[in-house]
């Protein structure tokens, strides 16, 4: 301590009766502060593993919503949807392309669509055995939907769909590329390949502005560089390219909705993790000056 009317600094008197007097009682002292030690340790591991399952339900939770995305824009047409891609406010952007509902099982909801792998990797729907579809007579499908189409889980498989659009029924027998676990028992998803899209131009007209078909529309779920206000950007967004947000009977209608579950995402664990961290690291010093 430096006194200011007679300049004497006691700083080495004060260290070096602090060390005799631990001197004196070594034992205690090292014993206490290793029990700092241990129950800093102990703290940390305790709350590590807190936020670990923490993490675990959300992803869950997650799961059972179907998206891990920020959320999710959707009945846009292609050149909006080429304009929310490049557009400053999104990291990630998938597309899909809905067709319909498979009308050859009541078993289970099987929805039929493209997806790329973003929106696949968004959307808990990228094979886990086997491979993403890419031919134009192959598809990707969830374990349920398989199941429900009375299919073998065997990469190579024949696939039988059936759907109905604009009045239509159509029919495809397809070959089994991937599939996977899925994540929801009660919609699942089977994937349709990019050049199964290109060779069926029909079945992706976009006539939602007349009839209100969402079978030509892009969706995409989005990943947004800045998670405040995730409804308030996306809906800006669709407004800035012609959309209407508000009228769900407009010919221009965009539905822009939050993920929820994604962007209230908590944080607990994390003060407590660093502040035992820090208690212990502070023992170890502590000890070290021994």
């Amino acid at each position: 301590m430096n006194d200011i009317l007679f300049g004497n600094n006691n700083a080495a008197v004060i260290k070096r009766l602090s060390k005799r007097y631990f001197k004196k009682n070594r034992v205690r002292n090292i014993a206490a502060i290793l029990a700092i030690l241990l129950t800093a340790f102990l703290f940390t591991s305790i709350t590590s593993l807190a936020f670990s399952m923490a993490s675990s339900i959300h992803l869950s939770q997650q799961m059972l919503k179907g998206s891990k995305a920020d959320g999710d824009i959707r009945y846009m047409n292609e050149e909006q949807y080429e304009e929310l891609v490049y557009s400053d406010f999104i990291e990630q952007a998938g597309c899909r392309r809905v067709i319909g509902y498979a009308t050859n099982t009541a078993a289970h909801i099987i929805e039929i669509e493209y997806a790329d792998d973003i929106q696949q990797e968004l959307t808990f729907c990228s094979p886990t055995h086997g491979d993403a579809p890419q031919a134009a007579n192959e598809v990707s499908a969830s374990d349920l939907a398989l199941e429900a189409l009375g299919v073998k889980a065997e990469i190579g498989e024949q696939v039988p769909i059936e759907f109905e659009l604009r009045g239509q029924t159509y029919h495809f027998d397809m070959v089994l590329s991937g599939w996977w676990e899925a994540p929801d028992n009660t919609v699942s998803q089977m994937i349709v390949s990019e050049r199964y899209v290109e060779q069926n131009p029909n079945l992706f007209l976009n006539t939602y502005a007349e009839d209100g078909e969402f079978a030509g529309t892009y969706l995409s779920d989005v990943v947004l560089k800045d998670k405040k206000d995730a409804q308030g950007q996306l809906q800006k967004f669709a407004r800035s390219v012609g959309g209407n947000t508000e009228d769900m009977d407009a010919g221009n209608y965009i539905l822009c909705a939050e993920n929820e579950v994604t962007i209230q995402k908590g944080t607990a664990g994390h003060g407590d993790c660093c502040c035992g961290l820090c208690a212990f690291v502070y023992g170890l010093r502590i000890f070290a000056d021994l």
